[in-house]
């Protein structure tokens, strides 16, 4: 294991680091959407990704998975700073389609969205090449 890799974040930690350090946000199914198909984003303590920073709205916005294709989607809740997918701001209550590896902004918080595999590639860069003999 590579001893230069930020220690895992648990839900309710204050989270200290560079800007360059890679974070993963634990997704859980808050009470607000218990057997909803979609994923909550905002500073609600309720929201499934919790994003603790003043350009996030309560309600920020939410993913939402189409049952048929599989295709992940992004809605805006109408926020006060914006949703956006690269540099397409999204229209409020409008899902928008989701493509493996987009850049993604709440507000002035930008993320990834990685699907499984490109998820699990990442974490081998990050670890760098194996130790093991």
């Amino acid at each position: 294991m590579n001893e230069d890799l930020p220690p895992p974040t648990f839900a309710g930690e204050e989270i200290r680091r560079r800007a360059t350090e890679p974070l993963v946000f634990e997704v859980r199914n808050g009470p607000l959407n218990v057997g909803q198909p979609l994923i909550t984003v905002g500073r609600n303590p309720y929201s499934d990704l919790l994003m603790e920073d003043s350009s996030v709205s309560r309600f920020h916005a939410y993913f939402v998975r189409d049952g048929r294709s599989g295709q992940w989607k992004l809605v805006d809740m109408a926020s006060k700073y914006g949703t956006f997918i690269g540099k397409h701001r999204l229209t409020p209550h409008q899902a928008d389609p989701l493509n493996d590896g987009d850049l993604i902004g709440f507000g002035s918080v930008r993320v990834n969205f990685l699907l499984p595999r490109s998820f699990s590639a990442e974490l081998d860069r990050l670890a760098g090449p194996s130790q093991d003999l």
